[in-house]
């Protein structure tokens, strides 16, 4: 079933956008662009003198196109396979709905983590090639995207499972980063909240998947090229409600 999860997603021709465009970049920055090393751990592309890209810069640009193009695709394979006519000759078969769910993460997980891989291996290997050096804390920062695809399509994956529509599920992805951006940061955002106040958000800030908790971690492992194991998981509980309450009603949606 993952093979089958995995397939449909490489067939999704916008989710394949994120590894294209980042192989065009690169394509294009050796044709039009000079790079030079920032240091040993960064580097500065440069197009024209008034157009240049360090490093930190292009993984914030990165980041907001990825996100803009989960938004968009992620949600398109389980919206047609929860559609009746789908969902009933797939459970017609010897699958059961626990096979189909927990492959259907999976899958998403598998392919997402592949295409960071590919991202972060060909501007590995253009920063090598034209600034002689590995950028570590850039690549591990792209590596580390996978986890808040996993935190989106935790939201997706229950606003699909509850409505069956697409359009849902995109504004759904859209709302989140905000909302958990503010409940991460809730505390330094509101220091003057009460106790109550500040006890909620605490609870919301685990039991909504936690995308505030993944940008953070990008954003450390790209100052400082080290994983906080802690932010990691906060990022992966944050995703258990979601994904718990999406295989629950599932199992008991008739389609």
């Amino acid at each position: 079933m993952i093979r089958f999860t995995m397939h449909q997603l490489f067939k999704n021709s916008i989710l394949l956008a994120w590894p294209i465009l980042a192989i065009t970049f690169v394509l294009i920055a050796l044709i039009f662009g000079s790079t030079e090393a920032a240091g040993n751990n960064s580097f500065v592309i440069t197009f024209t003198d008034n157009i240049s890209l360090d490093s930190s810069m292009l993984t914030v640009q990165s980041f907001s196109i990825i996100w803009l193009i989960a938004m968009v695709s992620l949600p398109t394979h389980l919206v047609e396979n929860l559609q009746p006519e789908r969902a009933s000759l797939l459970f017609s078969k010897p699958l059961s709905r626990t096979d189909f769910f927990i492959s259907d993460i999976a899958g998403v997980f598998i392919i997402t983590s592949l295409y960071a891989l590919i991202t972060a291996l060909v501007f590995g290997l253009y920063a090598g090639m034209t600034a002689s050096i590995f950028p570590v804390s850039f690549l591990k920062a792209i590596l580390c995207i996978p986890l808040y695809m996993l935190a989106l399509y935790a939201a997706i994956s229950l606003m699909v499972v509850l409505t069956e529509s697409y359009m849902a599920s995109v504004f759904v992805v859209f709302a989140l980063q905000p909302i958990s951006m503010v409940l991460f940061s809730f505390d330094e955002l509101m220091p003057a909240s009460g106790g109550m106040l500040k006890a909620i958000a605490g609870v919301l800030n685990y039991t909504i998947p936690s995308t505030g908790a993944a940008q953070s971690l990008i954003s450390k492992v790209l100052n400082t090229a080290s994983l906080e194991p802690a932010l990691a998981a906060h990022v992966l509980i944050s995703t258990l409600p979601f994904f718990l309450l999406s295989y629950y009603v599932m199992t008991k949606k008739e389609f």
